[in-house]
């Protein structure tokens, strides 16, 4: 008896240390991680103000691959949330709110500094969980942005609580930690450009038939013009054949840029979808089947064996394949639902659904960093886009005008630059906004330091939208 009321003293005195120890714990802690990344802030603050590229850098999927995440709330900004579940107790379930962020994007370029403050609910213990992102430009020249993610979390009169602060380098340091290194290789591969003038929109655009030449060129400024020039006039004689007429300006399809050529189609939108080529009835929204390979073979392949004879097989020459030709005509569909009209004109059903579009304003040097920007707009907010089945493309939307020059403007040439995306929202934070810009703008400044930039260009050479000025 008397041992037993012993052990019951001496549990009775843990538990009394126990709890005057977790009196003494402090009734909240912190946790915190940082990098560098030669990255331009804007960028850096756009990622991180929206949860569209969350599962791309989050460490989630990291534990677990099927890790099922779902958006809620504004695309954008304060009320953002996602949401996420798995079946592997690392990940479990959990929450995160777009809380606060300071300043607004528009200033955070000039003021070289943001906040950023992420609510959390998940099984962690404590409340008022939050992780806190202080961004900031540092480096020589302050080239590089660095990015301090803490983890905030109050425990108030729970002593329980008090004691999980002792293992708060763990899971909450390793979510911070494998984070911010995930979301400096989704940065890496981005366009680094401040695109805070470029006041991007999101539209829905109208699925059309066009006719079209493709070129590849050297990427210079007389190459390029005479191409389009060229192409321009066999697309108007192709028109004309087919008695059809334009049903809208000239198009330029951006399929591959490089510091020594450029890849692209030249295109005129029709009027119809019905074509007559070659006497027959051509339907563009019911492309037929590719046209079949004809193979060719000019003559015997040499070292054949004649009929009743035998050789080592060792010893025989090495047969050559015969040619394969693939024969092209006017009226044959190719492999993408084109339709040959002729030897260099093609036609088929164009564009449509969403893209971000924005403009350009007769600044035909700026065109390649609009197009970057753009990019690089998409990718920090999340829209998905693929260049090689949706390429980016600019259409003429104003003709020189005399009376429409300005200093930004010295052609008076307008364009309007299409990126089409998917997964996108009704409107960009901009469009949500309705801000109304002073006067659109199509100057962008590439970043000092960027760890993925544009080629640079040199004096004879021309960027693929100076391709969309060239011929006026």
């Amino acid at each position: 008896m008397t041992r037993i009321f012993e052990f019951l003293v001496a549990v009775s005195m843990v538990i009394v240390l126990a709890v005057v120890i977790a009196l003494a714990l402090p009734t909240h802690a912190s946790a915190s991680r940082s990098i560098e990344v030669s990255h331009n802030i804007r960028e850096v603050y756009d990622i991180l103000a929206n949860y569209r590229r969350f599962p791309d850098y989050g460490v989630l999927r990291a534990y677990d691959a099927k890790t099922q995440f779902e958006f809620s709330g504004p695309a954008y900004g304060v009320g953002a949330k996602v949401s996420w579940k798995s079946s592997n107790p690392k990940v479990g379930t959990g929450e995160l709110t777009m809380w606060q962020l300071e300043p607004a994007a528009s200033a955070v370029f000039l003021k070289g500094t943001a906040t950023i403050v992420w609510k959390l609910h998940n099984s962690w213990s404590g409340h008022n969980k939050r992780i806190v992102f202080e961004i900031n430009r540092s480096g020589k020249d302050q080239r590089l942005v660095k990015i301090v993610a803490r983890y905030r979390v109050d425990y108030g009169w729970n002593l329980f609580d008090r004691y999980s602060r002792l293992f708060i380098h763990g899971a909450p340091d390793h979510f911070l930690e494998y984070t911010l290194t995930n979301l400096q290789n989704v940065l890496a591969v981005i366009p680094n450009l401040a695109y805070g003038q470029l006041h991007p929109t999101l539209v829905d655009t109208p699925k059309q038939p066009i006719v079209y030449v493709s070129e590849s060129v050297k990427n210079t400024h007389n190459d390029i013009s005479v191409a389009i020039d060229s192409a321009m006039q066999t697309l108007h004689v192709a028109l004309k054949k087919l008695g059809v007429a334009a049903a809208g300006p000239r198009t330029v399809i951006t399929r591959r840029w490089s510091r020594n050529t450029y890849t692209f189609d030249v295109a005129v939108p029709i009027s119809s979808t019905k074509l007559k080529v070659a006497g027959q009835d051509y339907d563009l929204t019911q492309p037929g089947s590719p046209t079949s390979a004809v193979v060719v073979q000019t003559s015997k392949p040499s070292g054949s064996t004649p009929a009743g004879t035998t050789q080592t097989l060792s010893k025989q020459p090495a047969v050559q394949t015969p040619p394969t030709v693939i024969e092209e005509k006017p009226g044959d569909w190719e492999v993408k639902g084109q339709l040959i009209i002729s030897n260099k004109v093609r036609a088929r059903m164009a564009f449509g659904g969403r893209a971000l579009m924005a403009v350009l304003d007769g600044s035909s040097a700026q065109s390649y960093a609009i197009h970057k920007g753009l990019e690089a707009y998409a990718a920090t907010h999340g829209y998905s886009n693929n260049p090689e089945l949706l390429p980016i493309y600019d259409v003429q939307s104003q003709a020189p005008n005399p009376r429409n020059l300005t200093p930004n403007n010295p052609s008076g040439v307008q364009y309007k630059v299409y990126l089409p995306v998917i997964a996108a929202p009704l409107m960009t934070p901009w469009q949500a906004a309705q801000v109304a810009p002073a006067g659109v703008s199509s100057t962008l400044t590439p970043a000092s330091s960027a760890s993925v930039s544009a080629p640079a260009v040199s004096s004879s050479t021309a960027t693929p939208a100076q391709v969309t000025t060239s011929a006026g």
